[in-house]
């Protein structure tokens, strides 16, 4: 079975981007899933997650970071 891990970043304007990532083994795609939740828990970006799906697209897991952002 084939899984996929999504990174969602949202930006201070707004945008966002979603990296995905597709592995063949589940061991595989928990250490990118886990690599991506240890940037996002030290990101400055407000809204900062990952999510882990199966080929079917069945939820696994997910987790979000959100950070205040600051006025300069």
């Amino acid at each position: 079975m084939k899984y996929l891990v999504i990174e969602i970043q949202k930006f201070p304007e707004g945008a966002m981007s979603t990296p995905a990532y597709a592995y063949d083994g589940v061991y595989e795609a928990e250490a990118k899933y886990h690599q991506i939740l240890s940037s996002a828990a030290k990101s400055a970006l407000p809204c900062h997650s990952c999510v882990m799906l199966n080929e079917e697209g069945q939820y696994i897991k997910s987790e979000c970071f959100k950070h205040e952002q600051t006025e300069e």
